[in-house]
């Protein structure tokens, strides 16, 4: 079973917590996923597993791998490009610190652009 936890926004983890993605953006309306994962997790078919349930829900997406351990500002920076160019509306972090780290400083910039 899911386990959700609420801090900043929403993070499920736990059983299950894949499948509970797609109710949760179909719920908030979101049109577009900017899906920030790393190229170990690319590489060993955790991120595909999201992608999947995306592609069969026909939720839009854009993969931003590039993330490095123990991210940079730079990363972050590129980040918020590559997202800005997606045209996303949601970003959904797969995998550990480094990749929902990122996903957050994204997240700050994205909704705070005047800083």
């Amino acid at each position: 079973m899911a386990i959700k936890f609420v801090l900043n926004e929403t993070s499920y983890f736990g059983n299950g917590a894949r499948e509970t993605l797609v109710g949760e953006i179909q719920q908030r309306g979101f049109q577009k996923v900017f899906l920030v994962s790393d190229k170990a997790l690319v590489e060993a078919g955790v991120t595909a597993k999201v992608e999947e349930l995306l592609k069969k829900a026909k939720i839009k997406y854009t993969l931003y791998d590039k993330i490095k351990p123990n991210p940079t500002i730079k990363n972050v920076k590129d980040g918020v490009t590559s997202c800005k160019r997606a045209k996303a509306d949601v970003i959904v972090a797969v995998g550990g610190g480094s990749s929902i780290d990122t996903a957050k400083g994204i997240s700050i910039v994205m909704t705070n652009p005047e800083r």
